[in-house]
């Protein structure tokens, strides 16, 4: 399978939103608008959505209702019952499945035909690795990936199929990772500490196990990693050994603030924004060819 792209054209300067993306060699190039590399495109029918790259179908939401947890899963078992879209395996997505279709080039984090609803968290069927009381969500506002209790109130949107998306699928070498479910190739040791646009530029400059098309990753990659079921930190530490818990910067702007970019915390897989002026660790990634 392919990883479908965040779908954006916004670039930022760290101080404003750009009319036009800089150019190769400009500064803050390298940035999540340069690239479009698998952009999905939705196909709307009988009440679903279907995605392009991943073929994952979803329920496209009309209605204005929140759930416990457990709500939700009942929620996606009557959609079953139903057999929307002709299908009878809805279920609630795994965190990696609900992140594929985050557009960090939206006004909000999903785009407008999967949902009416973009002020909440969205459930997630996965657990927290060392709190079970806890669940991943998906805040659809500026699409930060967040843990939350299983007993407040959220939003739902279920996703059709029996099994929910595979985990990373690694294999490495002395500098890099690939993984065969996403198609991307990782460094496998992080770089330094960068403010964000000298991350951008160090991974425009890398040569690495005779690359040189390496990137600094968009929000949507950079989650692809995370392993949820490890903590502390949140990926796979044979793959990755001496892998550090801190901020790994994405190169996407934050949704309607320019000044600061999205980055992953690898301590557990949570995903917030920061200053682009802050220090932050830089992994870049390539696609595999």
């Amino acid at each position: 399978m392919t990883w479908p792209d965040s779908g954006t054209k916004r670039c930022s300067d760290g101080t404003t939103e750009l009319g036009e993306c800089p150019g190769p060699s400009e500064p803050f190039f390298g940035q999540d608008g340069n690239y479009e590399i698998a952009v999905p495109s939705y196909t709307e029918r009988d009440g679903t959505v279907m995605d392009s790259v991943t073929g994952l179908v979803w329920e496209k939401v009309t209605e204005n209702v929140t759930f416990t947890f457990a709500g939700a899963q009942e929620h996606c078992a009557d959609l079953a019952a139903q057999q929307l879209g002709g299908l009878a395996t809805w279920r609630l997505p795994t965190r990696r499945e609900l992140v594929s279709i985050l557009d960090f080039g939206h006004t909000t984090a999903f785009q407008d035909i999967f949902t009416i609803n973009q002020d909440s968290f969205y459930w997630t069927s996965t657990d927290a690795a060392a709190h079970t009381s806890l669940r991943w969500a998906v805040k659809a506002i500026n699409g930060s990936v967040e843990l939350v209790a299983k007993t407040s109130i959220r939003r739902a949107i279920c996703v059709g199929g029996e099994s929910g998306m595979a985990q990373p699928d690694l294999s490495f070498g002395e500098d890099w990772v690939l993984d065969r479910s996403t198609g991307l190739v990782w460094q496998r040791f992080p770089s330094t500490s960068f403010a964000w646009s000298d991350a951008l530029t160090h991974c425009e400059e890398l040569t690495l196990a005779g690359k040189s098309d390496w990137r600094l990753p968009n929000a949507k990659e950079l989650l692809s990693i995370v392993d949820d079921r490890r903590s502390d930190p949140a990926i796979d530490l044979e793959a990755f050994p001496g892998a550090p818990i801190g901020g790994f910067w994405s190169s996407t702007p934050v949704i309607n603030n320019a000044e600061r970019a999205v980055l992953v915390s690898f301590s557990n897989g949570t995903s917030e924004d920061h200053a682009v002026s802050d220090r932050r660790i830089a992994r870049c990634v390539r696609s595999d060819e």
